[in-house]
């Protein structure tokens, strides 16, 4: 008996000592197995979608391919040619061998003749025809100003060239060159520009020899190079008109002098260098009354001038 009692005993201890684990401990470990399962889940499909996107995009060339290779062909035939400086487009229709044949019976006079076919001009005809119409209204643009100036015969040998122009009114220009095409004009104005700068240079080159023999006293230089000059710039150009006056000055021909520098200041009315020779070249002739009006001018315009002081000494 006290055997078994104590058997009890130990029994109801063991009982008592057992450690219940709570009911949220197994609800706890019951969620997490479920969304592991979820995201698990979730991961494959993403996969899946991934892994299925190459397959969708192979699908859409094969059936684009499949469209394109199941419409017609047109014809005719259009060939584009890409050139290194120009494009041009042209057409090429394929012909029947049967219809080059009965081309060939109507040249020979066997049959009728077809109908006339449309002309197909390329890019590159329609150009030459526009070039060629414009030279010829270029063309006949130069012919009715040669008309009206009968001196413009030989514009492009004469060294007149550049003044007989700028002497035509602004207003007839503009009339005479309706006729001008764009491409036409361009070509005339580059040569125009290019002939007066070549003559400008050859002036200027020339006016500064002839300086640098007048304050040497070198007379005979000075007429030299004046005679140069006269072949570059015509007779009636200020620079030649101004040297002119020097040297007439310098002759003591004060009337040649005077009407070169007035011809000088009818061609540019602010040149105050004309202004104070012809004033000077007035007191030499006792026009001094008209020498006092260009004076006070002078004195307006250019109150730094170096010839002020001469000239005021003369009138006084």
């Amino acid at each position: 008996m006290s055997i078994l009692y104590k058997s009890l005993q130990k029994l109801r201890r063991q009982e008592n000592e057992t450690v219940h684990v709570p009911s949220f401990v197994s609800e706890y470990n019951s969620s997490f197995s479920r969304k592991k399962y979820f995201r698990i889940g979730l991961f494959s499909v993403v996969l899946l979608g991934i892994a299925m996107i190459p397959v969708f995009f192979v699908q859409s060339r094969l059936d684009v391919y499949q469209k394109s290779s199941s419409m017609p062909e047109h014809s005719p035939v259009i060939v584009s040619e890409h050139a290194t400086s120009s494009v041009q487009n042209q057409e090429e229709i394929v012909e029947d061998p049967s219809q080059v044949e009965v081309e060939n019976q109507y040249v020979q006079g066997k049959s009728p003749a077809p109908p006339a076919k449309p002309v197909i001009l390329t890019q590159n005809q329609k150009f030459q025809e526009q070039t060629a119409l414009q030279r010829q209204q270029l063309s006949d643009a130069s012919e009715r100003v040669r008309q009206q100036y009968p001196g413009a015969g030989s514009l492009y040998q004469s060294s007149h060239f550049v003044e007989e122009v700028a002497d035509i009114d602004r207003a007839d220009i503009s009339q005479h060159l309706k006729g001008y095409s764009m491409l036409g004009l361009d070509e005339h104005l580059e040569e125009h520009f290019s002939r007066k700068a070549d003559r400008n240079r050859r002036a200027m080159a020339l006016n500064r020899e002839m300086e640098t023999a007048f304050a040497a006293g070198d007379r005979e230089g000075v007429y030299g190079y004046l005679s140069l000059l006269r072949d570059v710039l015509p007779g009636t150009s200020p620079l030649v008109l101004k040297w002119e006056g020097t040297i007439a000055m310098q002759n003591a021909d004060f009337e040649k002098a005077r009407d070169k520098f007035s011809a000088v200041l009818n061609h540019s009315p602010r040149d105050h260098t004309a202004m104070a020779n012809l004033a000077l070249a007035l007191v030499k002739l006792d026009q001094t009354e008209q020498a006092r009006l260009i004076f006070r001018d002078l004195m307006v315009q250019s109150p730094d001038n170096p010839m002020i002081q001469s000239l005021s000494k003369a009138l006084n």
